[in-house]
């Protein structure tokens, strides 16, 4: 008989704790950390391929205004900071490593014809932008210095050149695209003035001066990468 006892009171108490083990509360899995957001802060380095279209301008070209139009690689770099309001601040430095010749004839027909050959631009800029994710579309304002060879085809006489060093205005309207957290890829619309500046060509009998700017604007793409 007492066996019996010890028996059912072992079955109660076992009882009792399942049912008290099956009200306790289930601890859940924790959640994964969610990822961190996006920002922009750091260096990079850049490479990008352009193309401008623009006019020789100036006292030395009226009145007949010349167009002309430019390709190019560049090379480019740069710093961002992100502020907490998602506004982003940055300086931006570019160069081109390859420019092409570019040819325009001098009117009226059969007087002859010029080529402009950038020797080397530097640009920094400026840049202002706002973040959306992982898009950037920012603006841009900056300073640089280019020097442009210059040689005027005169009809029936051999080809005079000459080498400038002006002041370059540029302003820029771009968006940028971070495929991953180093990887960026852009596009950029930049529009370049170049100061007027004299140019002095050893022509026969007395040098030929032409006062000449320019005013091109042009689109290029862009592949950084972020440090």
């Amino acid at each position: 008989m007492l066996r019996k006892f010890v028996v059912a009171g072992i079955a109660l108490a076992l009882g009792s704790a399942s049912a008290l083990a099956a009200d306790l509360p289930v601890k859940s899995a924790p959640l994964p950390a969610p990822a961190p957001e996006f920002n922009w802060n750091g260096f990079y380095l850049g490479v990008g391929y352009g193309y401008l279209n623009g006019t020789v301008t100036g006292p030395g070209t009226v009145p007949f205004n010349v167009g002309g139009a430019v390709s190019y690689f560049e090379v480019n770099g740069g710093y961002r900071v992100q502020t907490s309001v998602g506004i982003v601040l940055g300086l931006d430095v570019s160069a081109p490593v390859w420019l092409s010749q570019s040819t325009f004839h001098v009117p009226p027909p059969g007087a002859g014809f010029n080529t402009a050959a950038p020797q080397f631009i530097i640009l920094p800029e400026a840049q202002i932008g706002y973040a959306i994710g992982r898009f950037l579309p920012y603006f841009g304002v900056g300073v640089g210095i280019g020097s442009i060879k210059a040689t005027i085809n005169p009809v029936g006489a051999p080809p005079v050149s000459d080498t400038t060093s002006s002041a370059m205005l540029a302003v820029s309207f771009g968006v940028d695209y971070a495929l991953t957290n180093n990887w960026i890829v852009g596009v950029r619309y930049d529009h370049v003035q170049g100061e007027l500046h004299n140019y002095t060509f050893p022509t026969a009998g007395a040098p030929t001066v032409v006062q000449v700017g320019t005013a091109t604007d042009g689109i290029a793409g862009i592949v950084r990468y972020r440090f």
